[in-house]
């Protein structure tokens, strides 16, 4: 039998950042996903092109991330 953890996006981020992400949630009711996601997009277009990837060979690339964040529109109304 194998047993299976399960991932969040959170792990993804340093331990700093995991903190803030708790702290923002926990004090500002915000959807941790959102956030999450947010901050990623954010770190890579600071990157911008200043961060080359080797693909395969001499065939280097800028890293790409986009991002779309759909949500339910009653989710606001819950905060009030």
């Amino acid at each position: 039998m194998v047993k299976t953890t399960k991932t969040t996006l959170r792990q993804a981020f340093p331990k700093t950042i995991q903190k803030l992400v708790s702290q923002v949630v926990e004090q500002e009711s915000y959807n941790e996903e959102y956030l999450l996601v947010s901050m990623l997009s954010a770190t890579a277009s600071a990157a911008g092109n200043a961060v080359q990837l080797r693909v395969k060979g001499k065939w280097k690339t800028s890293p790409s991330l986009y991002a779309i964040i759909v949500g339910d529109p009653a989710w606001v109304r819950h905060l009030r």
